[in-house]
């Protein structure tokens, strides 16, 4: 459990880095990720932030997605991104992931179901 926390909290700390400096509201969020190269740029800086992170939260994270590690970055974020897109999670579900609480909506993205 102590693995999916952390995992979910790189998913939280993902999503506030991609929101823009202003702050962006789910629906604002949504309306842009309508937009394939809104979306592609959200895209690019997710897996740039993920590949930041050090080896071991990369596999960590592979292993939770059951995904290869080469694959991770890509399909993380597009798992996380097209799951804002479609309304299946909000960005306030991606924020208030913390240690204490994960929601459900937010891991059953990350890992595909």
């Amino acid at each position: 459990m102590r693995v999916l926390n952390s995992i979910l909290l790189f998913a939280a700390s993902l999503a506030i880095t991609a929101c823009t400096s202003s702050g962006m509201r789910s629906m604002d969020y949504k309306k842009n990720l309508s937009d394939p190269v809104a979306k592609r740029t959200l895209l690019a800086q997710c897996i740039s932030d993920f590949n930041r992170q050090s080896q071991n939260k990369r596999a960590n994270m592979a292993v939770v997605m059951r995904i290869s590690e080469k694959d991770a970055p890509s399909v993380f974020c597009k798992r996380l991104v097209d799951g804002i897109a479609s309304g299946r999670i909000t960005t306030s579900d991606v924020e208030t992931t913390n240690s204490q609480h994960v929601s459900p909506k937010v891991l059953k993205v990350i890992l595909g179901q």
